[in-house]
């Protein structure tokens, strides 16, 4: 039936790749290694600031990311999703990676800083936690920046955003891209938009679009 919603797939979890799991995964296990010298080191006093500044910035990291991630999902204000897919973009990925690898490592550093200071340095409990506050958003930011974004296919159009709602006939046309399989672009006159499709919800996808009267380009089909 026309009316009927399509199962939400992908979900709209969060999802990482198995390249970004890697990463982060790295990225723990050298702050763990850190760690545990730098809180045996520190004095009575210093350890107890430590543990509040970790666990601040534990608490900051993800009450930042799981309230970006929750405003994520409400994209579709309520309509029904017809497809739920994935945001992707036209930026060159090796030159992303380089750029968000280089903030990691930044945020890193960033955080040995700061803990150092919390251990050794004469603040009080209430600096230490202060110090959290900074990195703990910008490795939220980070995280959220390696996650893969959702976007919801409504039958009224694409919630870019809260306040950023796409209607179909603003789509001119959807066609295939050839730097990457299963997605597609969507042509429009203010910025395209480019959607990760599953490869078992390609055919069904192309031929939503055409009901809502948006041009499917030949080259997109894979009929």
């Amino acid at each position: 039936m026309k009316d009927d919603v399509h199962p939400p797939t992908p979900t709209a979890a969060p999802q990482f790749r198995l390249r970004t799991l890697l990463g982060v995964t790295t990225a723990l296990a050298v702050l763990a290694a850190l760690a545990g010298p730098l809180y045996r080191s520190a004095p009575p006093e210093g350890q107890t600031r430590l543990l509040m500044h970790w666990s601040a910035l534990l608490s900051v990291t993800g009450l930042a990311y799981f309230s970006h991630q929750r405003e994520n999902s409400r994209r579709h204000g309520g309509r029904p999703a017809r497809f739920v897919v994935w945001e992707t973009s036209r930026n060159r990925a090796a030159e992303r990676r380089l750029w968000l690898g280089v903030w990691l490592w930044l945020i890193l550093v960033w955080i040995c800083i700061t803990s150092y200071a919390a251990a050794f340095e004469q603040h009080s409990a209430w600096e230490a936690l202060g110090s959290s506050l900074i990195p703990g958003i910008a490795a939220a930011g980070l995280i959220a920046s390696y996650s893969r974004r959702v976007l919801f296919l409504c039958d009224e159009g694409i919630p870019l955003a809260k306040r950023d709602f796409v209607q179909w006939h603003y789509i001119g046309a959807a066609e295939a891209v050839k730097w990457r399989s299963n997605v597609m672009r969507l042509r429009r006159r203010y910025g395209d938009i480019y959607i990760e499709v599953p490869a078992e919800l390609y055919a069904a996808v192309e031929t939503f679009l055409s009901e809502k009267g948006v041009k499917v380009a030949p080259s997109a089909s894979r009929a």
